[in-house]
C-alpha cells in the first residue's frame, strides 16, 4: 500500500474531533466578528486540516507508514461521494496499491436537486435531508438562505414546494433501488480498475433491508449489521464523540442527542476496527 484516500461525508472529514478548538478558531475565536472574509476562510482552512489530520483516514495511514487523503465533504450526500471518486479519477488517477476507502453516509440523504442555483450552500444548490430531519424541514425549522436579494423573491414558493415534495412525492423505495445501483458501480468501477477498497456506513445502514445478492460483502466491514457510529455507542464511553452538538437530529419522543461526530479517541478506536479488517480480507 502506498497511499491511502477516503471518501465520505463528516465523519470521514473529521468533523468533532475537538469540538472546543474547533470553536475557539472560529465562531467563538474572540476577534472573528473583526475578521475579513479571508481571514475567516484562513481559519476555516486551518480547522479543516485539523480535522484530517485527527481522522481515521491519517491514523490509518501512520499505522502502516504511507501517504493519505482525506476527500470527506460535510453534508454531502452518496451520489457526491460517487462523484468525489470519479471526479478524482479523472484529474489525478487511482494508482496502482492505492486502498480507497468509501464510508457512506445515510441512504436517504438526497438534495432538492430540481431548486435552482439560488441558494447559499457551501457544498450544492439545494438542500439536503434525510428521513429523520424531514419533520424539522416541514415544521419550518430547516430555513433556506439564498445567495442573494434577488432570489428571496422565490422563498415563499419554494418552501411550499419542497414541504410538498417531502409530503407527495418522496419515495423511501426509490432510494433503496438508487443506493444499490450506486454501491454496484462503485465496486464494479474498482474491481474493472483492480484498486482495492474498503467500504462502510458512518451512521446509518446503507442496506435497510435485505442485502442484494449482486453486491459484494467481501470488502464491505460489518455490511447490514454496524457503522461506525453503532460500533462507538456500544462502548459506552462519552469520550468517544465530540460534546454538545447534535450530529444529526434529535430524538423528539426522548429529546436527547442521538448521533454525534466521533472524537479524536473514537476516531483512534475505530481505526484499530478497520485495520483489522483489511488485513483479513487482504490477508496482510
Amino acid at each position: 500500500m502506498k497511499r491511502v484516500i477516503s471518501f465520505g461525508d463528516s465523519f470521514t472529514a473529521g468533523l468533532g474531533t475537538d469540538k472546543s478548538y474547533e470553536e475557539s478558531q472560529l465562531g467563538k475565536h474572540p476577534d472573528w466578528d473583526k475578521w475579513t472574509d479571508k481571514q475567516k476562510n484562513k481559519a476555516r482552512q486551518k480547522v479543516s486540516k485539523f480535522r484530517r489530520e485527527n481522522s481515521f483516514t491519517k491514523f490509518f495511514a501512520d499505522n502502516f507508514n504511507t501517504s493519505y487523503e482525506n476527500r470527506g465533504e460535510i453534508g454531502c450526500n452518496n451520489k457526491d461521494i460517487l462523484d468525489s471518486i470519479f471526479r478524482y479519477d479523472s484529474q489525478y488517477g487511482f494508482k496502482d496499491n492505492d486502498l480507497v476507502l468509501i464510508s457512506f453516509t445515510s441512504s436517504l440523504r438526497d438534495k432538492a436537486t430540481f431548486i435552482p442555483d439560488l441558494i447559499n450552500d457551501s457544498l450544492m444548490a439545494g438542500i439536503t435531508w434525510s428521513v429523520k430531519d424531514m419533520s424539522q424541514l416541514l415544521e419550518g425549522s430547516a430555513r433556506m438562505v439564498f445567495k442573494n436579494d434577488n432570489a428571496d423573491q422565490y422563498k415563499e414558493f419554494l418552501e411550499l414546494y419542497l414541504s410538498d415534495f417531502l409530503l407527495n412525492v418522496y419515495d423511501e423505495r426509490y432510494y433503496d433501488i438508487y443506493n444499490f445501483n450506486l454501491v454496484h458501480f462503485i465496486q464494479s468501477f474498482f474491481k474493472y480498475k483492480k484498486i482495492n477498497y474498503i467500504m462502510f456506513d458512518a451512521f446509518e445502514p446503507m442496506f435497510r433491508n435485505e442485502i442484494p445478492k449482486q453486491i459484494d460483502t467481501t470488502y464491505y466491514w460489518e455490511i447490514g449489521k454496524k457503522n461506525i457510529w453503532s460500533y462507538l455507542k456500544d462502548f459506552n464511553d462519552e469520550r468517544l464523540y465530540e460534546t454538545d452538538e447534535v450530529y444529526f437530529t434529535v430524538d423528539n419522543d426522548r429529546n436527547e442527542n442521538v448521533h454525534k461526530h466521533p472524537s479524536r479517541k473514537g476516531h483512534k478506536l475505530f481505526t484499530k476496527e478497520l485495520i483489522k479488517f483489511y488485513e483479513s480480507v487482504y490477508r496482510i
